[in-house]
């Protein structure tokens, strides 16, 4: 139920989610798998009843509901005045009245938005039972209660609840499994991470208590700094060190250093209540001792909270004075505290010495179109114009100056906005090393090497530089008929070649001429995309992926191009990077494309983990780009933060409260409503809010000696942003125009300016700095003798030989043949297009017709025989054949799949739910040498065992049989040795040959015993092999 619930793309969402934060989550998820769905709608229902019962308590003891008790029920057909007439009844008809008839007859009297309806408001005001402060102090309270408890649900739908109820536990038992899993073959490998260094250095502390004695005894005084950002584990550790064991034990000395105002790492688990915690056991413990004595045991002079252990330390010694001022009256409004996940604003003073004039900025556009507005003009008109400013008026160098951002996702906006405007700049530190474009083109090339009938990604390589295609030939591709994008660029190629435009579909508003005119220029280019990606696809399965790497990057001239771009030195950094990320990936055992291919998508989706190659130090003449994360602990005499309404960043799969965990249901479903589902989103939003707030203060605080605020309004705009903070909470000003009344404080600030100006999307042009402008500009060699050393091979590690099942057994059968089949054909086993215009309607046979017949037994145990016929004109589309044999080799697929499905095999692999089509494994023969092969079929049994079956087109008879088995005796061995190694405790390895022509399937059962003989003949051939191509390769020169 859980995976149907949350699909399986979710499902490993959740897991690597999980996997991430399991320390965090793991006693969370045993409490669940101890639960049943009647056990945990109970808890829930328990749960909810006693937040009921703490806001009915609040609310009735609050001062506004207070000077209800005693009012006149009034009269009236006005919906408040009915629903007034009705909360009162229910609140003085009793002493005591009941919890959830309060509940209910109170919820009428508010607003979506928890605030009380303007109409009872101003009736109440009228009649003179309250006053505006009453009335905003209820509102104020109804804000601070909904950290608490969500006062709008719905759990009418019991059936929906009990479902949500079962899913819960069932992703909790798959988490729990799934990461048992992953924790044993850790083990198995002797490997551990970071979060393993930390829960077993806890298991230590906790459980040996001899150690914990010695580390007490060697260290007498802890210091941990950046304490806002410890998380619960880490707490944990700290207590376990500084805790004294016995009371006749003394502890050691404890010194924490932290500003909760900057705990912004709650992604990783930082919890900014622990430091609020320990500060409380800090100042409990220093109760009734002397802290401040100097060697003699005489008090020094402190204060009464010093004593006790807290010091304070307010002075800020990097901003100037008008700086710091701004910063206490923007940020002490921002920080009012509204749950458990705030902290108090503790006000600043200014530090230095070196007081100058500072620039504070405001600069705000609103948006007149209906549509929502493009942070484009800040970017390449507000922020360029604004840069040179500074640097020639105010006189800072570029290096002088850092823009700072929540997220990388505008980056390459904001780089493209630089470039145009001539700004030399650095990416420094985090900013999303897998996410630059120049990875992205070589992943989406190597995505159509690992598979060129994957449309999307042919796409993606297609629109690479390095392709060289236009988008109108692009859209003609589009256009055109073909089941892949493949078979399309192999019918324009042919349509070039053969100078035939008749056979292509014409696309609307074109005529073919149009289409010769337009594809005709770019066919060299289509031709030798086409060559390059079907040959490096062949050679996928007998060589290194380093090596495809090596030959992709060679054959599109990937150094080359990179070289004559913008920032090419840092671009052709990445990409050494990123070979030698794929050289370590590659020394793992039994490593292949697919797995990279794994790897690398799985760190593209994972923003801002890994930084840019590093070219230099940071620093030269060069605006620095980070995100305010990396920023963290640095200072820069000018800050900008570019866009101030780019809404918070909310990526949680998983609600974490200390009262549990929770799943999070799509957003279109009815879950969304429960009281549950409620209560855990308004959890994960408060500390999200409250992170946010100390994420806008660190960016602000980053500046030494000016701060420019940038962002842009529509009519849409995120209900919490640094605009929303900065306007609404510091400015007090719910809604911004041109001649918005601002502040009393923000006007006597001096240097300070606060622009909110309209305008147009056709009114502005892209800023570029005049060519006056000081400071360097990017200096590129553009000479192609420059760019020539980027046209060389790549120099690799030492590389393993692989071996594929079918060279060995053709290697073995006739060494001639193997020669010209392989050798001579640069590594492939037949030619990437298979010519059938040879074979016979009537009969086929021979290798085109294997690949048919392979294509369309692929996963047929994931569709209907009535899709069938689909998926038979489907192949028939992507693999060419002959157009006046179609309709018989149709014909003759339908009749074979239609006798396959009746087999029992067949029916078998249908009837598992383990079964793998077209598998490849790798297995290690000896340090060097590795076997590949590619199984059919891999699938389950029902007794557990793991079975495989390789199909076979050979026309023969069932007296011809024995010797066909006979001949592929050496594959079937090799397919059990393969799955020996991938399941090495199972006792018999059945292997079996199907032949399809006579409906017959020959098995054979592989021990471990006979199986070590197999690996020695294997590895001797392996050697002969060797042997064999190098002579080849020194005949040939």
């Amino acid at each position: 139920q859980a995976i149907e619930y949350f699909s399986l793309r979710t499902v490993q969402t959740l897991f690597e989610w999980a996997h991430d934060h399991r320390l965090q989550l793991e006693p969370h998820l045993q409490r669940l798998i101890q639960e049943t769905p009647d056990t945990l709608l109970r808890r829930w229902a328990d749960f909810k009843h006693q937040r009921m019962e703490e806001f009915v308590r609040q609310l009735l003891a609050h001062p506004a509901i207070q000077a209800l008790k005693h009012v006149p029920i009034p009269e009236g057909k006005a919906k408040y005045l009915q629903a007034l007439r009705q909360f009162l009844q229910v609140l003085q008809g009793t002493e005591s009245p009941d919890t959830g008839e309060i509940f209910t007859a109170f919820l009428p009297l508010i607003t979506q938005s928890l605030t009380v309806t303007h109409h009872l408001k101003n009736y109440l005001i009228r009649q003179g039972i309250w006053d505006d402060k009453l009335a905003d102090a209820l509102n104020q309270f109804l804000a601070v209660m909904n950290a608490r408890i969500p006062l709008h649900f719905n759990d009418a739908d019991k059936a929906a609840l009990e479902q949500f109820a079962a899913v819960q536990i069932g992703m909790a038992h798959l988490l729990t499994a799934l990461l048992r899993d992953t924790e044993s073959e850790k083990r198995r490998r002797q490997l551990v991470d970071f979060s393993d260094l930390l829960a077993l250095t806890r298991k230590l502390l906790r459980e040996a208590t001899a150690v914990r004695r010695e580390l007490q005894h060697q260290y007498r005084w802890l210091l941990v700094d950046e304490f806002q950002d410890t998380d619960r584990v880490q707490a944990e550790i700290i207590d376990l060190l500084h805790q004294p064991l016995s009371e006749d034990t003394p502890a050691p000395n404890l010194f924490l250093v932290g500003d909760p105002k900057q705990s912004i790492y709650g992604f990783r688990d930082a919890d900014v209540r622990i430091f609020r915690e320990f500060e409380e056991k800090v100042q409990q413990r220093n109760a009734n001792t002397d802290s401040f004595t100097d060697a003699d045991g005489n008090l020094l002079p402190a204060s009464e909270s010093e004593q006790r252990g807290r010091i304070t330390l307010p002075h800020n010694f990097r901003s100037l004075s008008t700086l710091v001022e701004f910063f206490n009256h923007s940020f002490e409004p921002i920080f009012d505290p509204i749950s458990d996940y705030d902290v108090t604003f503790v006000p600043l003073e200014a530090g230095r010495t070196d007081d100058q004039p500072a620039q504070i900025a405001i600069h705000h556009l609103i948006h007149q179109e209906e549509n929502d507005p493009d942070p484009d003009i800040l970017y390449h008109h507000t922020l360029p114009k604004l840069i040179h400013q500074i640097v020639q008026e105010h006189g800072y160098a570029f290096g002088d100056i850092a823009i700072l951002l929540q997220t990388r996702n505008a980056l390459t906006d904001l780089e493209e906005a630089l470039q145009r405007a001539n700004i030399p700049y650095e990416v420094y530190k985090g900013i999303g090393f897998f996410q630059r474009q120049e990875i992205l083109d070589v992943y989406h090339l190597l995505r159509a090497v690992e598979n060129p009938r994957n449309n999307m990604a042919l796409w993606a390589a297609l629109r690479t530089p390095y392709a060289g295609i236009s988008d109108a030939v692009l859209y003609i591709l589009g256009q055109m008929r073909g089941a892949t994008v493949l078979e399309r660029i192999r019918q324009l190629v042919t349509g070039i070649d053969k100078k035939d435009w008749r056979t292509l579909p014409v696309p609307p508003g074109l005529t073919r001429e149009h289409i010769q005119t337009i594809v005709e220029p770019e066919g060299d280019a289509l031709k030798y995309f086409y060559q390059q990606i079907t040959e490096l696809s062949a050679r996928q399965n007998t060589h290194h992926f380093s090596e495809l790497l090596n030959e992709i990057l060679l054959r599109f001239g990937v150094k080359a191009v990179l070289h004559h771009t913008f920032r090419g030195d840092q671009k052709l950094a990445n990409i050494d990077k990123l070979i030698q990320y794929v050289y370590d990936i590659q020394r793992r055992p039994g490593a292949s494309l697919t797995e990279l291919l794994r790897i690398l998508d799985r760190q593209i989706r994972r923003v801002d983990r890994e930084g840019e190659a590093v070219i230099s130090a940071m620093g030269g003449n060069r605006v620095q780009i980070m995100t305010i994360h990396a920023a963290k602990g640095l200072e820069f005499p000018v800050v900008i933060l570019p866009n101030l309404t780019q809404g918070m960043v909310n990526r949680e799969t998983v609600w974490v409260a200390d009262e549990g965990i929770l799943f999070k249901p799509g957003s279109e479903r009815v879950e969304k409503k429960f009281f549950i589902t409620r209560w855990f989103e308004t959890q994960n939003r408060l500390k999200l809010e409250a992170e946010h707030k100390r994420l806008f203060y660190v960016a602000a605080t980053r500046a030494r000696d000016h701060l420019y605020l940038l962002s842009i309004a529509g009519t849409k705009m995120p209900s919490v942003s640094f605009h929303t903070l900065l306007w609404e909470k510091a400015l007090n000003v719910q809604e911004v125009h041109p001649e918005a009344q601002l502040p009393h404080w923000i006007q006597q600030l001096p240097n300070t300016s606060v622009t909110v100006e309209d305008y147009h999307a056709d009114e502005w042009e892209p800023y570029r700095l005049p060519e006056t402008a000081s400071g360097p500009q990017p200096q590129i060699e553009m000479t192609p003798e420059a760019g020539a050393r980027y046209w060389q091979v790549l120099d690799a590690p030492p590389q393993q030989v692989v071996y594929s099942a079918t060279q060995l057994m053709l290697f073995q059968e006739n060494r001639d043949f193997f020669f010209q089949q392989f050798f001579l054909n640069r590594y492939q086993l037949f030619p990437p297009m298979i010519a059938l215009d040879d074979v016979e309607e009537a009969d086929p046979v021979g290798i085109g017709w294997g690949i048919l017949v392979h294509r369309v037994l692929e996963n047929f145990h994931t569709r209907n025989a009535d899709d069938d016929a689909r998926t038979i004109e489907r192949v028939l589309q992507e693999i060419p054949v002959q157009s006046d044999h179609i309709d018989a080799y149709q014909e003759q697929l339908t009749a074979l799949l239609q006798r396959f499905r009746e087999h029992p095999v067949a029916t078998e692999i249908q009837g598992t739910p383990h079964a793998l089509a077209e598998y490849t494994l790798r297995a290690p023969m000896d340090d060097t040498h590795w076997l590949l092969g590619k199984l059919d079929y891999l699938f389950q049994r029902s007794d557990g065992t793991w079975a495989v079956v390789d199909f076979k087109t050979n026309r023969t008879d069932r007296k011809g049989l024995d010797s066909l088995v006979q001949k592929y005796a050496m594959q079937m061995e090799i397919y059990a040795l393969l799955v020996h190694h991938l399941f090495p405790e199972q006792p018999t390895i059945p292997v079996g040959l199907f032949f399809l022509q006579p409906m017959e399937v020959r098995w054979q059962h592989f021990t471990p015993d006979t199986l070590e003989n197999t690996r020695n003949t294997v590895l001797d051939l392996m050697h002969q092999l060797d042997r064999f191509l190098r002579e080849m390769l020194i005949r040939s020169g």
